[in-house]
């Protein structure tokens, strides 16, 4: 059991390149697919998917060919630090599996391919697991809710009948005025009472704004004030 985690040889040679190389390409694709199994609900980008094969690969390579010498390790740091990588911001999990892939081509590239299996295996079903249970998701019923109103009705105290009536907390964000000042949007953030539909409370609303755009999505998880 033990051989399992030694080292794959002493020294760099054909065979021992190929097994470690190969080693990082299938655990990289064991994380791809589990990427892919955790965001099977909110979308995965196949980008991404081939990012996290090739990280380890090229990790794992660079290990290998700077093995203990020090100075190279300084040339390649420098010539990493001339890189830039411009993106709009991610998924803050979507680090972990970047994280991962490193791990496993720095294990892989070190010879020690029994551990970074072992890796994959104890952080891949920690992923799964959390992702089964929904650890940290939110489910507050908390909407932000966008109401345009003409300019000719008074909006002071418009809707505070049927927020009462409908949600068990509301707030009112803001104010602002659209269309060239002919129209107005009051934006709220609500959690609607339990049996109470969103259709119903926006037919409500409707019925007080003119029938004109009620918007309602999904809030984050800062919870409305209590009225």
């Amino acid at each position: 059991m033990s051989e399992i985690f030694n080292k794959i040889g002493t020294e760099l040679n054909f065979q021992s390149a190929a097994i470690i190389v190969g080693c990082a390409i299938l655990m990289g694709a064991v994380i791809a697919l589990i990427y892919r199994f955790t965001h099977r609900n909110e979308g995965f980008s196949s980008q991404f998917m081939v990012t996290l094969v090739m990280v380890p690969t090229v990790i794992s390579l660079i290990i290998m060919l700077i093995g203990s010498n020090l100075a190279t390790a300084f040339s390649i740091a420098g010539v990493f630090s001339l890189i830039r990588y411009r993106s709009t911001p991610g998924n803050p999990k979507d680090l972990t599996y970047v994280l991962m892939a490193v791990g496993i081509g720095v294990a892989c590239g070190t010879g020690y391919v029994g551990y970074g299996a072992f890796f994959v295996v104890v952080v891949g079903l920690l992923m799964i697991v959390l992702d089964a249970v929904h650890f940290g998701s939110h489910d507050n019923g908390a909407f932000n809710l966008r109401v345009t109103i003409p300019e000719s009705i008074n909006y002071d105290g418009l809707f505070d009948e049927v927020m009462k009536e409908c949600t068990s907390s509301f707030k009112l964000r803001g104010v602002m005025t659209t269309n060239f000042g002919t129209l107005y949007e009051m934006r709220y953030t609500v959690k609607l009472k339990k049996g109470v539909s969103t259709r119903d409370f926006m037919d409500k609303i409707r019925a007080l704004n003119g029938n004109l755009d009620v918007i309602m999505t999904l809030a984050p998880t800062e919870k409305a004030e209590q009225w």
